[in-house]
């Protein structure tokens, strides 16, 4: 395998990661108004800035 494949592999791996961090920080919000609970504004953060990764990737 090449250097460049093994770039876009673990670019994609990153990308893989990423999503599934999304999903499992998702799993208790179950509308807009839970983003204001508790911990909902890190967990926006943090999706958001997961959301920037995969851009970026």
């Amino acid at each position: 395998m090449s250097d460049k494949e093994l770039i876009i592999l673990s670019t994609l791996e990153d990308i893989v990661f990423s999503i599934e961090l999304i999903i499992s920080r998702f799993e208790t919000i179950k509308s807009s108004d839970d983003f204001l609970d508790g911990d909902g504004l890190e967990k926006l953060d943090s999706i958001s800035m997961r959301l920037v990764a995969i851009g970026e990737g």
